[in-house]
């Protein structure tokens, strides 16, 4: 680099020159010539940065919160729309054990998740631990959306589908707060 002080040569293109060749009249500083590149390099830059380490990711926590906090939310529309299902022990069509497996086995998930993701990305790295995690979250939840769409006849069915996709679901969720936690780290 030269000196900060003395003037060097830059090549720009200049609009306006009808055989597209660049010129080496201009003569700047190496502070203007920053201070120009870092202008316009600056805003571009400021929004990717922004996207890639602010919305992207709260999009992704957003997405994941939503479906987690969900589930407690919707059990008063499922006793709505399969009552015999929530009858309990009582009716013929799902157990009390089934129905309180849709939380448990999320938090169980989450818990799993923590231990044995969070463990193997260790070994694996944190990119390809991550990109097991949201393909995990990506499946899980996929698949509810297909079972409540394709399952909704046999209640019994589609909450037994729905705590094992909840599993699944949560194992990706618990694996991705330690990555999560060991990348803001490195960050901040």
């Amino acid at each position: 680099h030269p000196t900060t002080a003395e003037p060097f040569e830059y090549e720009s293109s200049v609009a306006g020159i009808a055989d597209n060749k660049t010129r080496k009249d201009y003569k700047y500083t190496y502070q203007q010539y920053l201070a120009c590149t870092q202008c316009c390099d600056g805003c571009t830059s400021s929004i990717r940065h922004w996207f890639q380490n602010s919305a992207w990711p709260g999009m992704g926590l957003f997405g994941e919160s939503y479906l987690l906090f969900s589930v407690g939310t919707l059990k008063p529309v499922w006793e709505m729309l399969y009552p015999d299902c929530w009858a309990g022990d009582d009716g013929d069509v799902c157990s009390t054990a089934l129905l309180n497996s849709i939380t448990l086995t999320l938090v169980v998930g989450v818990i799993v998740g923590m231990i044995v993701l969070g463990t193997i990305a260790n070994q694996i790295g944190r990119r390809t631990g991550s990109i097991v995690t949201a393909t995990l979250m990506t499946f899980g939840a996929v698949g509810m959306s297909v079972c409540s769409m394709l399952l909704s006849d046999n209640p019994s069915f589609l909450f037994g589908s729905m705590a094992i996709l909840l599993f699944v679901f949560g194992i990706g969720v618990g694996g991705e707060y330690p990555l999560s936690a060991a990348s803001a780290n490195e960050k901040a």
